[in-house]
């Protein structure tokens, strides 16, 4: 796994267009010129062997997205990097067809999008699990009947995927945590929170945080461990009001995402802190968090990938469909991430690395 602090990393800027649908509506699917009974079975295999790539004609001929959700900096950047991958040269013009849950939570919608998108019959498949457990029953059907599936972001609870594409999250975390314990001289009272429990994202991002922290005996946690929020935005200001209610003189506030991170500069306004008196240090920018990190209420962002994230699994996809790769163990891709601060924030480097081509002629077609 890549140990480098802070990569860089350019990603194409490709042409697009997008289809979304709902769970409710599944996606016309194309005519199968190969006989119905071969997209349904599973490829025959020798014991031991990996399924075989199926022919890409027996399927519906497009590769199909399954986002968390469309919203915050994050999943906006996912979006725009997938939509400009649409009917894009590098993929033979193949159409991606993009689903998406309202919100991180909704837990049961993710898995009836990964059940329409079964149906639908795809050349292949990209997905970002919410849940680590949820998706794995969908993802193994299809990578048994011989259908690609790449994971972003989050993994699945299974081998039964090709390639995992998401930011070194353990990496990034512990790396950040690094430099803003040595600005406190590792001492003082921190607290830590996250979204849930079941995300792997989420997971990797607590235990670089907390592994950082173990460097520093002169940290001590408040709160009683984790707080979690379940992306409940009114939940976050709670906790961070509650923590910092109960301790006053606290220093350092991680989370897992920025939506937590407003909240927490919100109720840090609300206490009558001054700007910077307390770090608040989260992953990936939004606007409401680029606001805020400019008036130094949140310390430090994380920066991931997304737009090249999502770019690099479509068309990954689609080379193991069309035979340019052959399906080998799953494999792991770290993406580059980057840390922005107040100091920084302004500056051309980071204008470069978060602001991706904008979408020129897209639809969007909610089913």
């Amino acid at each position: 796994m890549t140990k480098r602090l802070f990569a860089r990393l350019l990603v194409p800027v490709l042409a697009l267009t997008l289809c979304a649908c709902s769970a409710e509506t599944p996606p016309e699917e194309a005519a199968d010129p190969a006989p119905a009974e071969n997209s349904t079975q599973t490829p025959d295999k020798p014991d031991g062997a990996l399924p075989s790539i199926r022919d890409p004609k027996e399927s519906d001929g497009k590769i199909h997205v399954l986002l968390k959700n469309t919203t915050g900096g994050f999943w906006e950047m996912a979006m725009t990097g997938t939509l400009n991958m649409n009917k894009a040269d590098s993929i033979g013009g193949t159409e991606v067809v993009v689903y998406a849950a309202s919100s991180s939570a909704e837990l049961e919608k993710q898995i009836q999008l990964a059940e329409t998108i079964e149906i639908a019959n795809p050349l292949a498949v990209v997905m970002d699990p919410i849940d680590i457990d949820i998706l794995a029953p969908v993802a193994e059907k299809l990578y048994e009947k011989g259908i690609p599936v790449i994971t972003c972001d989050s993994n699945i609870n299974s081998d039964t995927y090709d390639y995992f594409y998401s930011t070194d999250n353990y990496q990034a975390s512990y790396s950040a945590a690094k430099v803003f314990l040595e600005q406190l001289g590792g001492e003082g009272k921190y607290a830590m929170i996250s979204g849930t429990t079941g995300a792997s994202t989420e997971m990797q991002r607590e235990k670089g945080f907390y592994d950082a922290l173990a460097e520093y005996p002169g940290m001590v946690q408040v709160g009683g461990g984790t707080q979690y929020t379940n992306y409940d935005q009114t939940k976050s200001y709670s906790i961070a009001y509650d923590l910092l209610t109960a301790n006053p003189d606290i220093k350092i506030i991680f989370s897992t995402f920025n939506e937590i991170a407003n909240s927490t500069s919100v109720a840090l306004q609300e206490m009558g802190k001054a700007p910077g008196e307390v770090l608040n240090v989260t992953f990936d920018l939004d606007p409401d968090a680029r606001k805020l990190c400019d008036q130094k209420w949140i310390s430090g962002i994380i920066q991931q990938n997304p737009y090249g994230m999502h770019q690099k699994a479509i068309q990954m996809a689609y080379d193991l469909a069309m035979g340019n790769t052959v399906r080998k163990e799953p494999e792991y891709i770290p993406m580059d991430f980057m840390l922005i601060t107040p100091e920084n924030l302004n500056t051309d480097e980071v204008t470069q690395y978060v602001s991706p081509a904008e979408v020129g002629d897209a639809s969007l077609v909610n089913g």
